[in-house]
């Protein structure tokens, strides 16, 4: 579509509304394209190991009408599955990702084992949807032959790069896990699109509480034949200041100004397909350091609530989605999460984050003596020093760096 037409549908949409506030997003919407992405070649791993290059996706249709509001309506949904919006070649679409209905219909791309929304204002996806089911990994599939890649399918100007990470002190934390696609190396290596399922996250987090999500969901098809997903970044205010106004600050990094989140958001929906029982739960984490290993259960909100944070439509089109039985923060014992499973790599990750929330000297001191002692426990020592050096500076303490080894 030429750019002068856009302009001219944006601004019918918009009744006179200045085209200058309008977000990258919206001119993106304008166009309503919905894509499948394309088989990525294989790489060597770029070495972020277990601490945690273009890629493109190809637009299928572009929608002559300017899409309904952003969260999905259930009859918009079914409008993009009648006209074939998102369907891949081999004829699976966003639907086996997202059962019950779009979340949003900005951008959606759907990959080998996943559906994303685009979000080309904060440079990072708005939800990812997955679909995990008990298939077996595939043969040789390994992360190592995987890299961090840009899109070349998203508009430069608007393109996420490991570039924009470098120095960040940000990781490129994961939507749809790495470890839970590794069916084919090509759905393996599109889980790492930097555009569509990669948002800056801190690292502690990364490794350790939004780990043991990831974890919960895939323990799950030990009960359930089918466990659906939906995740993604929010921007949330800050506390009330003294005259009760609310701010939304968050940081960007990089040259293309990638949007780090305030929070995280994760839904998980197991189901079993022989009995049709069913159970749901929504998670709202903050992006950044948690002290201790709390109770999965701690991060619950309710669905409704979360819904109107994200302003996605979650889940909408599942019947009896209000009557669905919790996973987490339930009063059955079987809905209940606790604190999951825990080892050397959230003890590593976790360290760091008791670093980072140390308020004094003393504190910083005895959280450092407890790495030092786990050291052999687990790899991220040197991201330790480096954090440890970082906040003694900043309270001003005496510490001296560790020797390497000869």
């Amino acid at each position: 579509m030429p750019p002068s037409s856009l302009v001219r549908r944006l601004s019918d949409v918009c009744a006179g509304a200045a085209l200058g506030v309008l977000s990258a997003g919206a001119y993106v919407a304008g166009s309503g394209m919905v894509a499948r992405g394309q088989p990525e070649p294989s790489a060597a791993h770029e070495g972020t190991g277990s601490l945690h290059e273009e890629g493109a996706a190809t637009p299928l249709v572009q929608r002559e009408q300017v899409p309904p509001p952003r969260a999905a309506t259930a009859a918009a949904s079914e409008s993009l599955k009648a006209s074939g919006d998102g369907e891949g070649s081999d004829g699976a679409g966003w639907r086996q990702f997202c059962r019950w209905g779009l979340p949003s219909n900005e951008n959606v791309r759907v990959y080998t084992d996943y559906a994303s929304s685009l979000n080309f204002r904060t440079r990072a996806p708005n939800w990812v949807a997955e679909h995990l089911t008990r298939a077996a990994d595939g043969e040789r599939v390994d992360r190592k032959h995987s890299r961090f890649r840009a899109e070349k399918g998203v508009p430069e100007m608007w393109r996420a790069t490991n570039e924009d990470y470098r120095g960040s002190q940000f990781s490129r934390g994961h939507m749809a896990p790495a470890g839970a696609h590794k069916r084919t190396q090509a759905g393996l290596d599109e889980t790492f699109l930097l555009s569509s399922n990669i948002v800056p996250q801190e690292m502690s987090n990364n490794g350790s509480d939004w780990l043991r999500l990831e974890r919960l969901a895939k323990e799950l098809l030990r009960r359930y034949t089918d466990v659906y997903v939906v995740s993604g970044p929010l921007y949330l205010p800050g506390d009330a200041t003294e005259d009760g106004r609310k701010y939304v600050t968050y940081e960007v990094i990089g040259k293309h100004a990638v949007a780090a989140p305030t929070h995280l958001f994760k839904v998980i929906c197991a189901h079993d397909t022989h009995s049709g029982e069913q159970q749901l739960s929504a998670f709202l984490l903050p992006n950044g350091p948690v002290r201790g290993h709390p109770p999965l259960d701690t991060f619950v909100v309710p669905l409704a609530e979360l819904e109107r944070l994200s302003g996605l439509a979650l889940f909408r089109e599942m019947p009896g989605r209000e009557r669905a039985r919790p996973l987490c923060a339930g009063k059955r014992a079987d809905e209940r999460c606790g604190v999951g499973h825990i080892d050397g790599r959230i003890e590593g990750w976790k360290v760091l984050g008791h670093l980072k929330l140390s308020q004094d000297c003393a504190e910083l001191s005895a959280v450092w003596s407890d790495a030092v002692a786990r050291s052999g426990r687990f790899d991220a020592m040197p991201v330790l020093s480096r954090a440890m050096e970082h906040k003694a500076s900043s309270l001003a303490c005496e510490w001296k760096p560790p020797t390497p080894a000869k």
